[in-house]
């Protein structure tokens, strides 16, 4: 495993107890993948392949009996009537609902000493160069996935459209790159605002202006004054009180850069810094 992958999957593994017989339930591996990891580097797919996950079937009866009518079919087809045999191929390719279960490395005795194992790399690794361009990679992704999380929140509390294209994602990544998120946080609310006075306007008056595309116009404009007269943002917002911190970032500020403020008080190149610093 690479050094963000054994991150990733320490924190998949210490995340909820796992069942004796070794199954994670669905709900936390969504969770994993769409919270914590926010989608990035396909990172369940990554332990598949490599074999330290792997799918089963929660009736291994079915599947012993499913092989069994497949190897008489295979050997006594001949003697088997049409209609058996349509049958028999219906049971055979019946599709049961899979389980996700951990494959403990063979080093290790048990889950305990393989996590165990995990922490001790982490903490000791020195991050090369490879793996130091994932992580800022994995910053970011996951930082335009919280500023689209606050998008989604603002656009449904103000009843403001959006359209969601490459335009606006650019400007997000120019946003996201030179404030933190309280900051960005701020800035999106103050320009929901005007766009709803736009859009307030444009209703009233009839207009054939296209409404999904005034809040993203409004966040390109900000951000073009902001750079044209080299001004930082002079307010933050606090983020809503629901909002969810995920467990990686949680275990990497108190496990490797070892400092009490989260990451949405930074910049993604201050956390990176911080980080491999």
């Amino acid at each position: 495993l690479k050094y963000l992958e054994k991150i990733f999957l320490y924190v998949l593994l210490t995340k909820k107890k796992i069942e004796k017989n070794g199954v994670i339930s669905n709900q936390v591996l969504e969770h994993f993948n769409n919270i914590d990891a926010c989608g990035n580097g396909n990172s369940l797919d990554c332990f598949f392949k490599k074999g330290y996950l792997f799918k089963t079937n929660q009736n291994d009866d079915f599947l012993e009996r499913q092989a069994e009518l497949r190897n008489l079919t295979l050997m006594y087809g001949q003697y088997i009537s049409a209609e058996t045999k349509q049958e028999m191929n219906s049971y055979s390719r019946l599709n049961f609902k899979s389980e996700i279960k951990v494959v403990i490395p063979n080093e290790f005795d048990d889950i305990e000493s393989w996590i165990e194992g995990l922490y001790q790399d982490i903490i000791k690794a020195k991050p090369l160069i490879d793996d130091c361009k994932k992580i800022e990679k994995f910053i970011i992704n996951k930082r335009l996935a919280e500023v689209y999380l606050l998008l989604d929140s603002i656009c449904e509390m103000k009843k403001i459209p959006l359209i969601k294209n490459n335009a606006l994602e650019i400007d997000l990544i120019r946003m996201l790159k030179k404030y933190n998120l309280n900051e960005i946080y701020s800035l999106l609310i103050y320009q929901a605002k005007i766009s709803a006075s736009y859009l307030y306007d444009i209703e009233h008056s009839k207009s054939g202006y296209n409404k999904n595309m005034v809040f993203g116009r409004e966040i390109s404009r900000r951000l073009d004054y902001l750079q044209s007269k080299n001004e930082s943002l002079k307010y933050s917002k606090p983020l809503p009180e629901n909002w969810n911190y995920s467990e990686i970032e949680i275990f990497i500020i108190a496990n490797i850069i070892k400092k009490k403020k989260k990451w949405h008080k930074f910049t993604p190149d201050q956390i990176l810094i911080t980080w491999i610093g």
